[in-house]
């Protein structure tokens, strides 16, 4: 394949890095899920070789490149390169000329190019490869980071090459990469003065003229800290990930960046700069987040309005003004499996990311790669910024810096000492610090020669600790014991309970030692004067004791935490405590306490819908109860409902089936009908209604004797969730009344927890049922009965659940600005209990408040945050929506593969359950929306709607919907059969 510096002129030229053209390729290659063609150099011939699009007359620029790849097609270039003469239109080519590539857009590509002349320019979608068609000729775009590792490569290659005329080849070949780099990118590697520099003609002082004056202490991190600059401050807006290890140079190339940015600010520029230091364990939220955004903290804030809503607010205000925040360490705000743990904060930076026009960068530096719990799009809207490790020359410029004068240190090393040690290093900066202190410490049998023939029979993943050990052998005893208890406790704590830990020390003696690795930066202080070790520096601590020593040290951890529990949990957050208890249980090998434990949060989680936030902990203890049958027992019954709630049906079953031979082996009846109970409720899930309705029966029929309560609520709930999917809203309304009463009969202290949030949860469906059969009297009363439960007992934060609840009862009663904001309520709430239930269903709500008042754009904001928490299956209003207000907005693309995955998924629930006739009910919609895009038979969805209607009695609100949804769509007559049958009445 032929490389960019092969083009002719002037397309090299225009092609290269800091153009508009590049600029605009380089952004959509940013996108997800986004690609484009561009046809360059074309003039008046081109019309005849296009079909369709539009005729325009604009500049050519990076954001132009952008808009016109989100609407699909071509864009065709003028002959100067500087105007965009026409967009959104298909190639015209003959399927006879050959083309080699593979992929229809890259086939049409090459195929004009060869039948016109003109270079064509294709942005993969999928690989997110940029290539040029031109003379019969394929070329390849590198990526920047890929550039500049050559030319790193390059660099060192010219300044070690003692052959004059293999160094002019490499300096041509240098000259070339640099060339596509631009001018002023070239002036962005910042070397010493080396005999390139001679080559070449340049001094190193005009290679850096025009790098920003701080005196950043880096090594070639200066294209970095432009390329940084740049994208904080003339966008694309929204969130920046700054990814690295830990100790590769991320905080002093941040560092460099404000410095620079506060300069401007000096200088008049109109910019709001802000950071802030994510500690473990202290607290950044959507609250701070705005505060930033606003310059300082509002002290008239009002307290329980919705923080999104507040961010919405401060975003308005800000307007066009320009506001970069950067947040460090952000790897602190990440769940164990590199998750934002905060899922507030998530849906925050989601909305910075798409839903509002704003000038506002958040620049995440984290050693972790962050993802959203909820499939949103902020940590790679924009592609991150990874910073590698130092290219050799450059690590031992590092170290040379590190050096005392006349130490010699690494004089001593020869060139393949050097090279060992930079392989074992791995080019880090911090790395390089430990082992360069490990060097030159008094005393210490190492220098950097033994240091490195000692490390070259270290497994090279192991260095880093290696390296810790080296130097903390020589801490004091009290040091280390605080380091190990610290390690051990893996959460914060205050002073106290460290010095609680450390037995023998006088608690002055404590104090100061923290005092010492505090400022040492091993240890961190929290705001709230509590302190914490790193849990990687924790592993590392632990695993150099001996086992036994370890688990003694865990089980006093777990002692120490017990009296730390918040009292009274309103939302995770609250529980941390609660998780690293269970954890130093599982480390101590205390499996039953450990379940113990996890059983008196599996209530508060199950209010949450949250008790996914377990399921690692709790596979982890499957097996290990061989002499306690009945631990296994209650933690394999808790794993299933985790595997259903999360849809892992499998895993489920496998469960469910393991447990019930322990059961049936041990005559358990009660654990045996509460495992044909779960078993009722995952063939619920699996949309399997005949089968599940079975289990459910088969359950209450075992418990007439034994009169387990809680048996009696999921049960009689569970039958009526079957009648209701079936359209039998008598059976439903009955069996839900009967769960209602046990529910409020359930009085014993140990089940009040249970048994309230059942009758919530119960009383909220009865109200829903009623309001769909437009019996808005009973609605009320439910209401009011879900109301009054939630909030008269205080143990259980049920209000995010009422206050959906009552949105929808509102909006049946066409009460729409008060449901929006008691949507709006849930919302918030949901999100502090990280519960995905209530999310789903509030921002469903939201959607169609929205799409009801006109504003599709909100609509469809809603509704893409709400699409994370559903379950395939399940929700299908969920996808409707989603392919809705595609078509809405003119994303056909998307709205076909909506409606497709709507039909596909609606057509297995009908067919799975003939009775299902909120199923069919989607599958007519599916099919409407695949008529319009792709010309489908209309007569299924007739048939489908008609035989919704069938099975059930009349339902006013949810027909309403339906035939809102079906006007949506289309307002012409294309769909008037299925709207005619959505007028008769229901019989």
């Amino acid at each position: 394949m032929a490389e960019y510096r092969e083009l002719p002129d002037p397309f090299r030229t225009e092609l290269a890095f800091g153009r508009p053209l590049r600029d605009g390729l380089e952004l959509v290659r940013a996108q997800q899920h986004l690609g484009t063609t561009v046809v360059l150099g074309c003039g008046p011939c081109h019309e005849q070789f296009l079909d369709g699009g539009d005729s325009v007359d604009r500049d050519l620029t990076g954001e132009a490149i952008l808009r016109a790849a989100r609407d699909d097609n071509a864009l065709v270039v003028d002959l100067s390169l500087s105007r965009i003469i026409w967009k959104h239109t298909e190639l015209r080519t003959l399927p006879t000329t050959r083309a080699t590539s593979t992929g229809t857009r890259h086939k049409s590509a090459e195929r004009f190019s060869i039948e016109n002349g003109h270079p064509v320019v294709v942005v993969s979608e999928e690989r997110k490869t940029i290539t040029v068609f031109h003379g019969g000729r394929t070329y390849f775009l590198l990526k920047r980071s890929e550039l500049n590792e050559k030319i790193a490569h390059l660099r060192y290659a010219v300044d070690h090459e003692p052959d004059r005329f293999r160094k002019r080849f490499l300096q041509s070949a240098l000259d070339d990469r640099l060339a596509e780099l631009n001018d002023t990118d070239l002036q962005r590697v910042a070397w010493a003065p080396t005999e390139d520099a001679q080559v070449t003609g340049r001094s190193s002082r005009d290679a850096t003229s025009q790098a920003p004056s701080t005196n950043t202490g880096m090594v070639d991190r200066h294209d970095y800290l432009l390329d940084l600059g740049k994208r904080l401050t003339e966008g694309p807006w929204g969130v920046t990930v700054l990814r690295g290890i830990r100790g590769i140079g991320k905080t002093k190339l941040t560092e460099a960046v404000l410095a620079d940015l506060e300069r401007q600010q000096a200088d008049g520029a109109l910019l709001r700069v802000s950071r802030h230091d994510v500690h473990p364990g202290s607290k950044f939220d959507v609250a701070t987040l705005v505060d930033h955004l606003e310059g300082g903290p509002d002290p008239h804030r009002t307290t329980g309005k919705s923080s999104l809503v507040r961010l919405e607010v401060a975003l308005r205000r800000l307007g066009g003004a320009r506001v970069v925040l950067v947040v460090d360490s952000a790897e602190n705000l990440l769940d164990r499996n590199g998750e934002l743990a905060d899922a507030d904060l998530d849906e925050a930076l989601q909305m910075l990311t798409t839903g509002y026009e704003h000038r506002v960068s958040v620049l995440m530096v984290s050693r972790r790669e962050p993802a959203s719990p909820n499939g949103g799009t902020w940590p790679t809207a924009e592609p991150p910024i990874i910073l590698g490790k130092l290219p050799e020359p450059h690590f031992f410029t590092y170290l040379a810096r590190l050096a005392p004068a006349g130490s010699g240190k690494l004089d001593n090393l020869s060139a393949a000492d050097r090279f060992a040690l930079y392989g074992k290093l791995q080019g880090n900066p911090r790395l390089g610090e430990l082992a360069h202190a490990v060097a030159t410490v008094k005393d210490n049998p190492y220098d950097l020669v033994s240091l490195t023939d000692y490390l070259q029979r270290v497994d090279h993943r192991t260095v880093p600790a290696e390296l810790t050990h080296l130097l903390v052998e020589g801490a004091n005893p009290v040091r280390r014991r605080i380091l190990e208890a610290l390690a051990a406790l893996d959460t914060p704590v205050h002073e106290v309970t460290v010095a609680g830990m450390v037995k023998g020390a006088k608690p002055a003696l404590i104090g100061a030692e923290l005092a010492v690795l505090v400022a040492q930066r091993i240890v961190y202080r929290m705001e709230q004067g509590q302190y914490v070790l790193p849990s990687e520096d924790g592993k590392v601590v632990m695993a150099a004791m001996p086992r036994a020593k370890a688990r003694s040290l865990y089980f006093r951890a777990a002692d120490h935490l017990t009296p730390l529990r918040h009292p009274n949990p309103r939302e995770v957050d609250h529980l941390r405590v609660y998780f690293a208890e269970v954890d130093a249980m599982l480390r101590s090998g205390e499996f039953g306490a450990a379940v113990e434990t996890m059983q008196g949060l599996h209530d508060i989680l199950g209010e949450w819908n949250c008790r996914h936030l377990l399921f690692e902990r709790r596979k982890k203890l499957v097996g290990k109860f061989r002499n306690d049958l009945h631990a296994e027992l209650v933690n394999l019954d808790a794993l299933v409902d985790i595997y259903v709630s999360c849809g892992k049906y499998e895993d489920a079953d496998t469960a469910i089936g393991d447990a019930l031979r322990i059961a049936k082996g041990k005559q358990d009846d009660l654990s045996t009908a509460k495992l044909h109970t779960n078993l009722g409720a995952l063939y619920w899930e699996k949309n399997e209604t005949v089968r599940a309705l079975g289990y459910f029966e088969l359950a209450r029929t075992q418990n007439e004797r034994l009169h387990d309560p809680k048996i009696d609520i999921a049960t009689a709930e569970g039958v009526a969730d079957c009648h209701r999917r079936q359209g039998h809203y008598d059976e439903a309304i009955r069996h839900a009344e009967l769960a209602l009463e046990a529910a409020q009969h359930s009085n014993v202290d140990d089940l009040r927890g249970f048994a309230v949030s059942r009758t919530v949860t119960i009383a909220l469906k009865l109200a829903r049922w009623l309001g769909e059969l437009g019996n808005s009297s009973g609605t009320d009363r439910y209401v009011e009965l879900a109301r009054a439960t939630s909030v008269t007992d205080d143990t259980v934060p049920l209000r995010a659940a009422y206050l959906n609840g009552f949105a929808i009862a509102l909006h049946h009663r066409g009460e729409n600005e008060l449901a929006h904001g008691r949507a709006l309520e849930a919302v918030d709430l949901a999100l502090r209990q990280c519960d995905p239930v209530i999310l789903l269903e509030a921002r469903t709500t939201l959607c169609l408040l929205h799409l009801e008042s006109g504003e599709v754009v909100r609509a469809r904001t809603e509704i893409e945050l709400a699409r994370p928490y559903r379950r395939k299956y399940r929700s299908l209003i969920v996808q409707a929506l989603r392919a809705l207000t595609a078509h809405r907005i003119g994303d056909h693309r998307t709205a076909v593969k909506a409606f497709r995955r709507l039909f596909d998924e609606a057509d297995k629930r009908a067919g799975r359950d003939e009775l299902d006739f909120a199923a069919l009910d989607m599958r007519g919609f599916a099919t409407c929306g695949l008529h319009l895009h792709k010309g489908d038979d209309l007569g299924p969805a007739v048939t489908d709607v008609t035989k919704a209607r069938l099975l059930t009695p009349p339902t006013p609100p949810l027909v309403d919907r339906l035939r809102l949804m079906v006007r949506e769509l289309d307002r012409s007559d294309a769909l008037r059969p299925v709207l005619d049958v959505l007028r008769r009445p229901s019989t």
